[in-house]
């Protein structure tokens, strides 16, 4: 998968499970394209168990093993 094709499920998760502002806000941080950046923000959803999905989980940590 390439960077656009993670950041598009990303996208899809945070829609799917935020409320819409905070998934508004996180545009920000896609439209950088810096996968650190975009990492480091949806770790901290992670950890606070914000999105409560595996594909969630699974991705981050394919993103990060392939990116970062």
């Amino acid at each position: 998968m390439t960077l656009d094709d993670y950041i598009k499920l990303f996208r899809d998760e945070c829609q799917e499970h935020l409320p819409w502002e905070e998934a508004r806000d996180m545009e920000a941080v896609f439209v950088t394209a810096h996968p650190r950046s975009i990492y480091l923000e949806l770790a901290k959803l992670r950890k606070e168990k914000r999105i409560p999905s595996k594909r969630f989980d699974k991705l981050l940590t394919d993103f990060y093993g392939r990116f970062c």
